[in-house]
């Protein structure tokens, strides 16, 4: 089904292709200052989307041109389909993992539009829409704040030490029935150790 999907796509947007993966998908973070520099997940079958590619359409030129570094329809075990956003960043913090946060939520309504202008393709179930942040493994300062952290109350703590206190946090979105979409999108924290990681798809936390 992807493959087919990926074609039909591929006739709408010509100019903003996107590619078909079966095994893995790899982020390659082309930054000269960036610490991780690429992402791969094993997984099924996918379809990557041009993310960066985006802001070439009058009709987003309104938003601010950030967007995360992938944008993934993945199977899943379920033989349904995920809608994957990805961002990497060097280092954990509140700030960082905000950013992610929000530039995620960009590429998800710029791709929502996108997904809607296919009127020729059905809709496909898709079980969950997930944002993932990848982040360096905490140092000991980060370590000891956070320790600290756990004492507080939710209402203390802000959206990035409240994402990885809980490992997962879901956020509301706007329900779609014509596109089959859930409700809510869930985000993930994912703590590296090495500059070129590979982790599978089915071992990312996904429910909050």
């Amino acid at each position: 089904m992807l493959k087919e999907f990926c074609k039909s796509w591929n006739a709408v947007y010509k100019s903003h292709r996107a590619e078909y993966h079966a095994g893995s998908v790899t982020i390659v973070e082309k930054g000269t200052q960036a610490k991780n520099k690429s992402l791969t997940l094993n997984c099924g079958e996918a379809v990557s989307f041009p993310s960066k590619q985006f802001d070439g359409y009058d009709m987003f030129s309104a938003l601010t041109n950030s967007n995360c570094d992938g944008a993934f329809l993945m199977t899943n075990e379920e033989e349904t389909y995920d809608l994957v956003f990805i961002e990497m960043k060097s280092r954990f913090s509140s700030q960082e993992v905000f950013e992610a946060k929000n530039q995620i939520s960009e590429t998800r309504a710029k791709i929502k539009s996108l997904f809607q202008m296919m009127t020729a393709f059905p809709p496909l179930p898709i079980r969950k829409v997930l944002g993932v942040i990848e982040t360096k493994q905490l140092d000991e300062d980060q370590e000891d704040l956070w320790l600290k952290l756990q004492m507080l109350p939710d209402e203390k703590l802000d959206f990035g030490w409240k994402l990885f206190k809980y490992g997962v946090f879901e956020g509301k979105t706007l329900f779609d029935k014509e596109l089959n979409m859930p409700s809510t999108m869930t985000f993930s924290i994912l703590l590296s150790d090495n500059d070129h990681y590979t982790v599978s798809y089915s071992d990312i936390p996904k429910t909050a």
